[in-house]
C-alpha cells in the first residue's frame, strides 16, 4: 500500500514539475491503487487511496486532497471493483467515468459555495492559469511581433474554445485516463480484456446524438450551441476509438511486428489529420462494417 502511495504521488508532482509532459504522467496516477485491489482486494486498494490522500494533504493542503479525490480516487477503486466481479471493460469504463463526473460536479458546487463564484467562474479562472502557464513555458523571446501576434491570436482563440468545450474535454480526459489504466491492468496481467478491443463496436444509437449535435453545432448558437459542441468532443472520441479499434483488427490481422504497431498506434494519435481519419473510419464502420468485409474477403 505504501508503495502504490508513494509511486501515485510521485506521479503527481511529476506532472506539477515536468508541464505537458507530466500532464501525461498524471493520467497513470490511478494506476498503482488499482492494481494493488485487482492483486488483493478492495482493502488494499482503499488503503493505497488513503495513504495518497494524506500524501496530498501535505503537498498540496486541502486544495490538493480535493483535486486527488476527484479525478483519481474513484478510477482507482470503482474501475477494478468492476473489473474483479466480471463487468467487461466498456461497462466498467462508462460506470467509473459516469461516477467521477458527478463526483466532481458536485465538489465544484461545494466550492463555489465556498468561493462565493460559480462553476463557470471557477472555471475560466482554471482556463487562465492553464493557458497563461502554457503561455510561460513556450516563451516567445525569439519570436518576431508579427509570430507573437499570431501566437498571441491562437492563445486567445484557445482559451474561448476551452471554455465553451470545458465539460466535453473534462469527460474526455476523465475517460482517457480510466481506458490508460484498464490498458495498464491487462497488460500487467491483472485484468482480463473482454471485449478484445480489436472486435469492440460502440452503441449504434450514439449516431443519432452525434447528427443531432453536428446540425445543431452548424445552425444555432448559445446554449443548444455549447451543448452541440460539448456532444461532439465526447461522441467523436467514442468513433475515434472505434475506429482505432478497426486499425487493431487490421494489425492482428497482418500479424505486424510489436514495433510497428506502437509505431502506427502513436501515428493514428498524433499525427494530423491522423486522427480525424480514424474518427472517420469508426463512424463509418457502423455501415461498412470494414472488419466484416476483410472476414468475407478471406
Amino acid at each position: 500500500m505504501a508503495g502504490a502511495a508513494l509511486l501515485s504521488t510521485a506521479l503527481m508532482l511529476a506532472g506539477a514539475v515536468f508541464g505537458v509532459p507530466g500532464a501525461l504522467l498524471t493520467l497513470l496516477v490511478p494506476v498503482p491503487a488499482a492494481w494493488l485491489q485487482m492483486r488483493s482486494g478492495l482493502a488494499y486498494g482503499l488503503g493505497a487511496v488513503l495513504l495518497t490522500a494524506v500524501a496530498s494533504a501535505f503537498l498540496g493542503g486541502p486544495d490538493g486532497v480535493r483535486a486527488y479525490l476527484m479525478q483519481f480516487a474513484l478510477v482507482a477503486l470503482l474501475l477494478p471493483w468492476c473489473l474483479r466481479r466480471g463487468w467487461s471493460w466498456d461497462r466498467a469504463v462508462a460506470l467509473t467515468v459516469v461516477a467521477v463526473l458527478i463526483v466532481a460536479t458536485s465538489a465544484l458546487l461545494l466550492l463555489s459555495l465556498e468561493r462565493g463564484q460559480s462553476i463557470p467562474q471557477l472555471v475560466d479562472a482554471y482556463i487562465a492559469a492553464e493557458v497563461t502557464q502554457a503561455r510561460s513555458m513556450i516563451g516567445g523571446g525569439d519570436l518576431t511581433p508579427v509570430q507573437q501576434g499570431e501566437l498571441e491570436v491562437f492563445f486567445a482563440d484557445f482559451s474561448r474554445f476551452l471554455g465553451k468545450a470545458y465539460p466535453g474535454i473534462a469527460v474526455v480526459a476523465c475517460t482517457l485516463m480510466t481506458l490508460l489504466t484498464v490498458w495498464c491492468l491487462a497488460r500487467f496481467g491483472v485484468s482480463p480484456s473482454r471485449p478484445r478491443f480489436s472486435s469492440w463496436r460502440a452503441p449504434e444509437f450514439l449516431v443519432w446524438p452525434l447528427i443531432v449535435a453536428g446540425f445543431l453545432y452548424v445552425l444555432t448558437e448559445g446554449v443548444a450551441g455549447l451543448i452541440a459542441i460539448n456532444l461532439l468532443v465526447v461522441l467523436l472520441l467514442v468513433y475515434y476509438l472505434q475506429g482505432l479499434a478497426v486499425v487493431s483488427y487490421m494489425f492482428e490481422k497482418r500479424q505486424l511486428h510489436p514495433f510497428l504497431r506502437s509505431l502506427g498506434y502513436l501515428l493514428a494519435l498524433f499525427a494530423n489529420p491522423l486522427p480525424l481519419i480514424v474518427a472517420g473510419v469508426g463512424l463509418f464502420d457502423l455501415w461498412i462494417n470494414f472488419r466484416e468485409r476483410t472476414k468475407t474477403k478471406t
